[in-house]
């Protein structure tokens, strides 16, 4: 247990002047949550910052400076109570806190975005200083709506790849970064009055916790199946597709002395429903079924075939694809070799 308060209520009050009122608006017991280690005060106390609140802390081991740490909430009231998950907690635990932590999150992305466009026109000057929210919001409505226009990848714009881009030395600016940003406004604000920034800061957690939660996913090995999600217009609104990659095992009956790659993509579209395509791609070949719910669907699909084979053959792939009707289930069950959850480095995942 990491108990707030037991070094001494002095030093506390300088850090925090806290009230229990404080702690209910900010904190929820049984949430678990990501803090950081801001200063060590010796070999069982160190100064910890939680939702943008420092501390005083009385730990069971000594932490050190800078090093990210997941607790759990377990009493408000008189004191703020939490239990740590160390690096020696068994991973099934870790598993379980990530999965409680990120799960309800896991909306579609064109919810997230949607979520953040209603959330923008309350958002002050002060949440948004140094953010460049708005443009991110409006760079990725474009893409959305014209993705064969000049627009940046769209995975990179939602900023799946922040962390890789900051160790390259050349980050982009992306909805996580900014979102970062804005989190830490609004969790400098929440020091003076916590009360009217609570709902803001959840939501933009929750926007957060979604990328990372696409992260946290995809960092599998080369073994496994990854998946993305991708807004796009479907021809009224803003939806989320889903794409899949993974090892080909069967490689449709040939020999594996040249694995293949199998992509599957899974989207809804206003006039024809869902569907569904399916592809292995080997070196310098792709090969592949568009599957749709009516007979007109795939018609409409087949019609438009051409010009996709003609558009893979101007870059240097040689392609085939054929359009099939298919039943709802077929369309939209989920594939059979998506990513498990990763276990390692499961304290560090945000930077």
């Amino acid at each position: 247990m990491i108990n707030f308060g037991d070094i001494g209520p002095s030093l506390l009050k300088v850090l925090l002047q806290p009230r229990s009122s404080d702690f209910e608006s900010r904190f929820t017991k049984g949430e678990t949550l990501q803090g950081w280690v801001t200063k060590p005060l010796g070999p069982d106390s160190a100064i910890i910052r939680l939702r943008g609140v420092d501390m005083t802390a009385s730990t069971p081991k000594p932490l050190v400076q800078g090093q990210s740490i997941m607790v759990k909430v377990e009493q408000l009231k008189p004191q703020l109570v939490v239990s740590l998950l160390s690096n020696d907690t068994p991973v099934q635990e870790k598993t379980a806190a990530l999965l409680r932590m990120y799960l309800p999150s896991a909306s579609p992305v064109s919810t997230v975005l949607g979520d953040l466009a209603k959330l923008f026109p309350y958002l002050s000057a002060s949440v948004l200083k140094g953010s460049g929210l708005e443009k991110v919001l409006e760079d990725i409505q474009k893409a959305v709506k014209k993705p064969d226009g000049d627009s940046k990848n769209i995975l990179q714009m939602i900023g799946l790849f922040h962390e890789s881009e900051l160790l390259n030395g050349a980050p982009t600016q992306n909805l996580k970064r900014s979102l970062l940003v804005v989190r830490q406004n609004i969790e400098r604000l929440m020091e003076k009055d916590p009360k009217p920034y609570h709902g803001m800061l959840k939501k933009v957690n929750d926007a957060l916790a979604n990328i990372e939660l696409g992260q946290l996913v995809n960092t599998s090995s080369g073994s496994e199946a990854k998946s993305w999600q991708i807004p796009y217009w479907n021809g009224e609104a803003m939806d989320t597709a889903r794409l899949y990659v993974g090892k080909d095992g069967k490689e449709n009956g040939r020999a594996k002395s040249r694995q293949a790659l199998r992509l599957t993509l899974t989207l809804k579209m206003s006039r024809l429903g869902d569907v569904r395509a399916e592809a292995i791609a080997f070196k310098e070949r792709l090969e592949g079924t568009v599957y749709a719910g009516t007979d007109a669907a795939v018609q409409a699909v087949a019609n438009v075939l051409p010009e996709l084979v003609k558009s893979l053959n101007s870059i240097g792939l040689t392609a085939s694809f054929s359009a099939q009707r298919a039943s709802k289930d077929f369309l939209t069950r989920r594939t059979g070799g998506e990513t498990v959850l990763p276990v390692k480095n499961l304290l560090n995942l945000r930077a």
